[in-house]
């Protein structure tokens, strides 16, 4: 099935193959694969968590037009630290980037979407959660994504407040069911929801196969050599 998978993308002039599979994967198959990332996935009842009934004094407001996008696409890539696409040195930066910005434009642009921050009078927005109702099999999902803040203004309890904010979000929209997916290598996020209750569902691996290299980073061609024939 990989196999029918390389060809059909080199027909379509594919760069990159992704595949989520076990780890044990790599044993087996004759492929040049990265591992990229191991996914992890939380779950969690808005609904049963006594956490989000507190009060919380916050500065987390809704995001405002008039508001900096500049800050809000610099701390989208931010919140990218961690990710597969700057992990895997064969993905361009700037592509990496864009990617992590086109969140922000979803967010401002679907009503399925918003963006919290948090701001000060001098430094403007310092921080930033999108929370986004998705439908996944079947299900209605309410997903907070891109929790960020500068690294100056850290350490701040900024977490417990975006949390709250998102949670609150969603109940209003009558979705019950919290999902989010972090990377096995960030466990300062993976610390902030095991902290608020959430739960653990499942844990994945995440490959890259490069099947011919890319036009613009030329300084990377080299780490091609490492690569067979057959992916190339």
């Amino acid at each position: 099935m990989l196999d029918d998978a390389l060809q059909s993308a080199l027909r379509d002039d594919v760069s990159l193959l992704v595949v989520h599979a076990d780890e044990a994967i790599r044993e087996k198959l004759p492929y040049s694969m990265l591992l990229a990332d191991k996914p992890v996935t939380y779950e969690i009842d808005y609904r049963k968590n006594h956490f989000w009934k507190r009060h919380i004094d916050s500065p987390v407001r809704a995001y405002a037009g008039f508001d900096s996008r500049a800050k809000l696409d610099r701390l989208a890539m931010m919140a990218g630290e961690h990710s597969r696409y700057y992990f895997d040195t064969l993905f361009p930066k700037a592509d990496a980037d864009r990617l992590f910005v086109t969140w922000v434009d979803r967010a401002l642009n679907n009503p399925d979407q918003t963006i919290h921050v948090a701001s000060d009078p001098l430094d403007g927005i310092v921080a930033m959660l999108i929370s986004r109702v998705l439908h996944i099999d079947g299900r209605t999902v309410g997903n907070p994504a891109l929790l960020s803040v500068v690294p100056e203004w850290r350490g701040r309890n900024f977490t417990q407040q975006f949390c709250k904010a998102s949670c609150d979000w969603f109940l209003e929209r009558d979705v019950t069911y919290g999902q989010v997916v972090t990377q096995s290598r960030n466990h300062v996020a993976r610390a902030i929801y095991e902290s608020l209750n959430w739960t653990l569902r499942s844990e994945r691996y995440c490959y890259h196969i490069w099947l011919r290299p890319l036009d613009r980073p030329q300084t990377r061609a080299a780490k091609f050599e490492a690569y067979p024939e057959k992916v190339r």
